[in-house]
Formats: structure tokens, C-alpha cells, sequence
């Protein structure tokens, strides 16, 4: 951690910024990177994140995070936490102390925090798309398990989940309706962001997207993680007429006037709907993404589709875990599929997750 936390500073310099390292005050390293002014969520993290895939080790068994995480939160809500410089580590009451070139911690850190110098986020570049999609080498090592990690009971296992957040981005309606309809995406990454949905909103989503057959298996992926009753789960799409955007107001005013909604629909039910967004131009244009969006629109595109890899990368990094835990609980730690086998192996004191698929023929 040591090493890399240097070497991610030094490349850092390299690429403009001028980070401040600092120990966590627990195993870890923060890097600060400043701007003299505030700047938007969204640009700073699609900034941020391009450049952290960069400069991220290449041991796997390190991991970087990016802040903020969010690209923004709801009225009076906070985004993740984070230690300021100097501040005092509850689990371990170490302060997170200021390091020097060296990666030792400095005795008195006052000079070097009044001598950080602040970058405009302006003068930063994307990094080109030939540094951002290097990858480490290949290989056949699914997921490990830290050391210590206490071994849990094996449940049964389980066919993959019909619908994970990325869906919300992929399926075409979905994702030309969350285009379209301000209110709905709102909800939408409330309920992803916050794990939670009052009630009206719940309504209203369930009545927008639950007229679709992707948006059923969605409303049901999101309320389960929310926590909202087995009993508002779809079963089916529904054949009544879909809320109108009166309605919508009614029920969660205060999320209509949080976000830019002064759309004049005119759709095949008769009256404005959120779903009447979902036309054949709409459609056609989220297919065919227009090419001359600005610099700021692009970096906020950026980030809204790094913050939803970023949690389905939790989703998947979680599900092989637990999968480690399950086969290694099985005869011989080892499970024999369709597709190929999938065994355990102990690398270093780790179970390690190994996979050779069938030759077909």
C-alpha cells in the first residue's frame, strides 16, 4: 500500500494534478486533489474515475475508490463520508496524518497544507482511450476472499438475477424513458443511491414502469433493494392507464420541483404520461446518441454511467464472494456446469475461484 500510494502520486503529478497524500489512519492512503473553485459533482468524478483507472495498481489485491461517489443528492441528504486530513479514524483513534515525499508522516503539517496548490479542473485531460483501457493481464482468477474474512454457512445456489442496475441503461425503453422524464430518473437513483423509497414514489414508479415488461422485473429489482414489502412486487405488466404527469406532481411534488420537469407531451393515451417519451424518435435518438454535446454535458453523461458500473461492480464483486463461500463448501470444493466447472484453489493462505469451460463439439 505504501509503494502504490507513492506511485499513484507521482503519476498523478505527471497527468497536472498535485495531490496531497495522507495515511488513513488505518491501512490505507488518501490522495487530495484541489480546485480552486467548486465544481459540478459529475465532471469531477468522470475526471477522477478515468484517471484512477490509470494510475490503479496493478496488485489485485488492492482496490482505489473515487470521491464523491455520487454525481448528486437529494434535498438535505448526504453523499459518502470521508475523513478530512488530519482527522481521527474511529476504529483505530489514529489521526490521519499528512506524509511527505517519502511517504513518512510530517511532523508538523501545517506548512505543507498552506503550501497545496489547488488545480482548475479545466486544465486536467481525460486520459486518452488507449491509457483508460489498459487492463491487467489476463487470467483465470475470478475472486478471493480477504484474509480473515470469517467463512459463512453455504446456501443453495442460485441462477443469476434476471435484471441488475445496469439494465436501467441498457434496455432501450428504459433507458429512453429515463432520458425523457426527469421525475423518474430522480426516483430511480434515489432508490439505487439512497436504499430507500418513501412510499408515493414507490406508487409511482410501480404505475410508469410497470406498464412495461423490462420495467416490471426493474421496479421489482429496485424495490427489493430498497427494502419495500414482498407485497408491492409486479407480478405482470399492468393493463390499466398509466399515471398521467398530474398525477405524478401530486404524489411527489417535491421531487418534481427538485428537478427540470416542464415537458409538453402529447402521447396515444389522451393526456401527458411519462411513458408518452417513449416514441419512435426517442427511440431512435438513444440509439444513436448525438455527437455534439458539449464537454460538461459529456463528462455528466460520463459519470451518471461510472457511478452505475461502480455499483454493479459492488453486485458482481458480492455475488462471487459468496460463491467462493458456496463451492468451497461443496464435495471436493468443486461444482460441475453446463458451461464448464468451476473449482477452489488456495493461493497464498486465499480460496481463489478458478473456471474451465467445455469444448464444444
Amino acid at each position: 500500500i505504501h509503494q502504490a500510494g507513492l506511485a499513484m502520486r507521482d503519476r498523478l503529478r505527471e497527468a497536472g494534478f498535485d495531490p496531497l497524500l495522507v495515511d488513513s489512519g488505518y491501512k490505507g492512503r488518501h490522495l487530495w486533489c484541489f480546485f480552486p473553485e467548486p465544481e459540478r459533482a459529475a465532471a469531477a468524478r468522470a475526471l477522477g474515475t478515468a484517471w484512477a483507472r490509470v494510475v490503479h495498481p496493478r496488485d489485485p489485491a488492492l482496490s482505489v475508490e473515487v470521491f464523491p461517489k455520487q454525481d448528486r443528492v437529494p434535498p438535505g441528504g448526504l453523499g459518502n463520508l470521508i475523513k478530512l486530513p488530519l482527522g481521527i479514524h474511529l476504529r483505530t483513534g489514529r489521526r490521519c496524518c499528512v506524509l511527505d515525499e517519502a511517504g513518512q508522516p510530517v511532523e508538523d503539517p501545517w506548512p505543507v497544507l498552506r503550501a497545496v496548490r489547488s488545480v482548475p479542473l479545466r486544465s486536467l485531460a481525460l486520459p486518452t482511450l488507449s491509457l483508460v483501457s489498459e487492463t491487467p493481464s489476463e487470467g483465470r482468477e475470478v475472486a478471493d476472499i480477504d484474509e480473515g474474512e470469517p467463512a459463512l454457512p453455504a446456501p443453495p445456489l442460485a441462477t443469476a438475477p434476471p435484471f441488475s442496475e445496469v439494465d436501467f441503461e441498457a434496455r432501450p425503453r428504459l433507458a429512453a424513458l429515463l432520458d425523457g422524464c426527469a421525475v423518474v430518473r430522480e426516483l430511480i437513483d434515489s432508490g439505487l443511491e439512497g436504499g430507500s423509497l418513501e412510499r408515493e414514489a414507490r406508487v409511482v414508479l410501480a404505475q410508469v414502469l410497470g406498464h412495461l415488461p423490462e420495467g416490471v422485473a426493474g421496479v421489482n429489482y429496485l424495490f427489493s433493494r430498497c427494502g419495500a414489502p414482498d407485497d408491492e412486487q409486479l407480478r405482470r405488466p399492468l393493463r390499466s392507464s398509466p399515471i398521467s404527469c398530474a398525477r405524478v406532481r401530486q404524489r411527489v411534488p417535491l421531487v418534481v420541483a427538485s428537478v427540470s420537469c416542464a415537458c409538453r407531451l402529447e402521447g396515444p393515451h389522451g393526456y401527458p404520461t411519462p411513458l408518452s417519451h417513449l416514441t419512435s424518435s426517442s427511440l431512435v435518438a438513444h440509439a444513436s446518441p448525438d455527437t455534439s454535446w458539449s464537454l460538461e454535458e459529456s463528462l455528466d453523461a460520463l459519470g451518471r454511467l461510472d457511478q452505475r458500473l461502480r455499483r454493479l461492480d459492488v453486485e458482481h464483486e458480492q455475488l462471487r464472494r459468496e460463491l467462493v463461500v458456496r463451492i468451497a463448501a461443496l464435495p471436493g470444493a468443486r461444482f460441475e456446469g453446463d458451461g464448464g466447472a468451476w473449482w477452489i484453489e488456495h493461493r497464498e493462505g486465499l480460496p481463489v475461484l478458478m473456471f474451465a469451460g467445455r469444448n464444444a463439439g
